[in-house]
Parts: C-alpha cells; structure tokens; sequence
C-alpha cells in the first residue's frame, strides 16, 4: 500500500524526490545547502548536481525531481491534508 505523508508547502519551497544515486552521494546537509543556493533555473541546478555526482564517482542511476512551489500556489493546510486517505490516492 501507498505511503502516505502531509507536509505544509508554501510558495517557494523546494521538493525533491531522489533515488539512492543521489542520496548516496551528497548528506542531507549538502542537498539542503545546494536547494538554498539553487537559482530559478532547477534544470540547470539538477545538471549541475549529476555532474557532481559523476565527479564524486556515483554510478548509480540518479534520479531525481525537483519543483519549486509556484506564487501561485495555495498552501493545502493540515486540516485539507489530513482529509488525503489510502482510498483516494492513486499509485
């Protein structure tokens, strides 16, 4: 069954889902470091990454997605997330 997890988004935050290629070769500290580095252009910031990675050795796959929260976007409040069950989720 899916995994399930709230979290309180607001504009300008940055998600990122990676694969063990990535998380392996940078800690959490380094991500964190880098998304609050990151400029407006996440594609080139995500190149930027698996070329590290490439440098440091990494030969797994490396994946990863990567999304600034847009102006636009409404915070979904804990109250909406709590209403997000198993029944209505979609893997």
């Amino acid at each position: 069954s899916p995994c399930v997890k709230a979290l309180n988004l607001s504009k300008g935050d940055i998600l990122l889902l990676c694969s063990d290629g990535v998380n392996n070769t940078f800690t959490s500290e380094e991500l964190c470091e880098r998304l609050r580095q990151a400029p407006d252009n996440l594609k080139a910031w995500s190149e930027d990454l698996f070329d590290e990675g490439v440098k440091r050795g990494e030969t797994d796959n490396q994946t990863l997605i990567c999304w600034k929260i847009p102006p636009e976007f409404a915070c979904i409040t804990p109250e909406v997330a709590g209403q997000v069950s198993e029944e209505n989720v979609r893997v």
